[in-house]
This record gives structure tokens, C-alpha cells and sequence, in this order.
């Protein structure tokens, strides 16, 4: 987490960070509600980073950030169609 926003040229540690968020969510765990401020602020301070917009509705999803998730939705028509398809994933996950 520290990486990820020490370092804000580099997109990596980034990914890594939501990667570890989303994996701690799936076991369970309340790990990551304990980041919940540092991943929302790595979603937002990162709006023109193209990979971290792409990743975060798994942060709007598994924060129950309803709103900023349909929101992403109504703007999916300009993905290809695999991310779509990975969206739609994303959407079947339990808040």
C-alpha cells in the first residue's frame, strides 16, 4: 500500500495493491475493509491512469460503492468487449 502511493508515476504497485484488496475480499476476509480510505484515494488521485479506471469497479464493488459502480457501468459501451465481459463478472461479485 505504501508503494502504491509513494510512488505515483509507477501503475504496478497499483495493481498490486487492488489485486491484494480484491484476493483478501474473496477469502473473506476483513482485511482489506481495513484500506478502504487508501484504495478509494488510489481510485480517485489516479482517474487519468487508464489501468487503475479499468480495476476500479472492483473497488466500488467490493466497498458497496453502489453509485460510483453504475456509474462506471453507464460509460462501459467505450470498452472492447472482453473487458465488458469481465465487468459483468465484476457486477455478479457480493458487495
Amino acid at each position: 500500500m505504501d508503494l502504491a502511493l509513494w510512488a505515483p508515476e509507477s501503475t504496478l504497485p497499483k495493481v498490486l495493491f487492488i489485486s491484494n484488496l480484491v484476493k483478501s475480499y474473496s477469502y473473506h476476509s476483513d482485511i482489506y475493509q481495513e484500506f478502504k480510505e487508501c484504495a478509494i484515494k488510489l481510485v480517485n488521485d489516479n482517474k487519468n491512469n487508464e489501468n487503475i479506471v479499468k480495476l476500479s469497479p472492483l473497488i466500488y464493488r467490493i466497498y458497496g460503492m453502489n453509485g460510483e459502480f453504475d456509474s462506471f457501468e453507464k460509460g462501459l459501451g467505450k470498452y472492447p468487449e472482453n473487458y465488458r465481459n469481465w465487468f459483468i463478472k465484476v457486477k455478479e461479485m457480493k458487495p
